[in-house]
């Protein structure tokens, strides 16, 4: 089985927790070492555009050129504020 995870804000983060997959919240300034470890553990990685623009684009852009794990980034500007709602969030 893959093993799909997503790095990027708590609220995304808890939707797809909701969705059955591995999400890990990422700090900001805690991008890199995230990532790092993410690229070990994932055969899929999701990742929040946010989280994905504070990384060094050389970083990125390897990642995405290799063959493992597969690497998408996630336009995550309307999915945030869909699941505050649904999460009771209001801020």
């Amino acid at each position: 089985m893959s093993r799909i995870v997503f790095l990027g804000g708590e609220a995304e983060a808890a939707g797809f927790r909701l969705a059955g997959i591995e999400a890990r919240p990422v700090r900001a300034g805690g991008e890199a070492a995230e990532f790092a470890r993410a690229l070990e553990d994932a055969d899929v990685l999701l990742l929040g555009a946010r989280c994905a623009a504070r990384l060094p684009p050389a970083r990125l852009a390897d990642a995405s050129a290799a063959a493992w794990p597969l690497l998408m980034v996630l336009d995550d500007s309307d999915g945030a504020e869909a699941v505050r709602r649904l999460l009771g969030d209001a801020s």
